[in-house]
C-alpha cells in the first residue's frame, strides 16, 4: 500500500516526502474504535477503482479522495466527511497540489451519500464506497457486524438502538430507484446489494 500511495504522490507531482503522509493515513485508519473503516476498506476500494478507472475523468483525483475520505471517523459524528475533506485539503496544499486536486474536498463530501452526485468522478467514488453492499452474503454479514461493533462499542448503544438506526439506513437505500449511480456498478452489484439489504439476519438481538 505504501508503494501505491508513493506512486500517486509522484504521478501527481507532489512536493515533499510521501512516506510520513502515508504513515499518518495508516495510523488514522488503525484507530482502536474502527472495525470496518480501516485500511482493509481502503484496499478494497482501490481494487474497485482499478476496475472502474476508465469511467473517471480525473482518476488521480478520485484516488486521492478515496485514500482520505474516512481519515477522520467517529461513529455517529455528523462532520466526519467535512473534517476528512479539510484534512485532505491541508495535505494537498502542503504538497503544492491545490490547483491540480482542487476537486478532492467536494468528492469526499459526496461520500455523505445524501443523493446522486452530478459529476462522473463523484458518482464513481460513491459507488466504490457502497460496493461493500453488493458483496457475497458472508462478506456483507461481516461488514454489518463490524459496523455494529463500531457503533455499539464506541457509542455504547444497545443492540436495539443500533437496530433502529441501521434499519433507517437500510430503508433509505432500498427506497432509492437505484443504489448505484453508474451503470457499471449497477450491473455489477445492484441486485446483490438489494438482496443483502433486504435481510435482517445481521442484527444481533
Amino acid at each position: 500500500m505504501v508503494d501505491r500511495f508513493q506512486m500517486i504522490w509522484q504521478q501527481s507531482g507532489a512536493q515533499g516526502d510521501a512516506e510520513p503522509v502515508h504513515r499518518k493515513i495508516v495510523t488514522c485508519y488503525s484507530e482502536s474504535h474502527r472495525h470496518y473503516h480501516t485500511m482493509m476498506h481502503i484496499q478494497h476500494g482501490l481494487r474497485e477503482l482499478d476496475t472502474a478507472r476508465h469511467l473517471t475523468k480525473n482518476p488521480l483525483t478520485v484516488e486521492w479522495a478515496f485514500w482520505f475520505h474516512d481519515i477522520i471517523y467517529l461513529p455517529g459524528a455528523a462532520t466526519n466527511e467535512e473534517q476528512s475533506a479539510a484534512y485532505a485539503w491541508n495535505v494537498i496544499r502542503a504538497a503544492g497540489l491545490d490547483k491540480a486536486l482542487h476537486e478532492v474536498p467536494s468528492l469526499i463530501l459526496a461520500t455523505k451519500h445524501h443523493g446522486v452526485p452530478d459529476s462522473i468522478d463523484a458518482q464513481v467514488l460513491v459507488d466504490i464506497d457502497l460496493s461493500i453492499l453488493g458483496q457475497p452474503e458472508d462478506v456483507y454479514a461481516q461488514y454489518e457486524d463490524n459496523i455494529r461493533k463500531e457503533y455499539v462499542g464506541c457509542l455504547g448503544l444497545t443492540n436495539e438502538q443500533f437496530e433502529r438506526g441501521r434499519t433507517a439506513f437500510v430503508q433509505s437505500f432500498l427506497a432509492r430507484p437505484t443504489i448505484y449511480a453508474t451503470d457499471f456498478f449497477r450491473m455489477k452489484y445492484e441486485s446483490m446489494a438489494r438482496m443483502n439489504l433486504s435481510k435482517k439476519s445481521f442484527i444481533q438481538k
